[in-house]
């Protein structure tokens, strides 16, 4: 498990899963960085957070749904925010395509930020809040990753 990954669990596997992929993709990054090859790197890690995006927030917002979660709304809002933020890094990965380049420093960092912040405060409050609210229910994970009650 890794630093950004320790403390993140919400009680959900299939949630918490997706946290370590996370977290293992965004110190890749940042080992990238270092190494001074992220602008080689970085169309796999926004590539990858758009699938991310796209799947996580699925199983979450279908778990929100199934069991009415009272804060869907704004929890989906988050959401939609984060497809925006990575909509932004895309067109802008696009820009630096455009002029000849495969990627860029200032880039990865950026992405390396909003993954972090991400990390920080949605996950950290959000995502926790919402495992509580499932395990309050009683609900558990099935080896196929669906969510029922007990």
């Amino acid at each position: 498990m890794t630093q950004e990954s320790a403390g993140l669990d919400t009680g959900i596997q299939i949630i918490d899963s997706s946290y370590i992929k996370l977290s293992g993709r965004l110190n890749s990054l940042r080992a990238a960085i270092r190494n001074m090859v992220c602008r080689y790197t970085i169309d796999d890690a926004i590539a990858y957070l758009e699938e991310y995006a796209i799947v996580h927030f699925w199983q979450e917002e279908e778990y929100m749904k199934r069991f009415n979660y009272p804060a869907y709304h704004a929890h989906r809002k988050a959401h939609e925010h984060f497809f925006e933020e990575l909509h932004f890094l895309r067109e802008e990965l696009q820009n630096i395509r455009s002029a000849g380049l495969n990627g860029s420093y200032e880039l990865s960092v950026e992405t390396v930020q909003l993954v972090t912040d991400w990390i920080s405060g949605h996950v950290r409050m959000d995502d926790k809040a919402l495992g509580t609210f499932l395990c309050q229910l009683k609900c558990v994970d099935h080896e196929v990753g669906a969510l029922s009650l007990m």
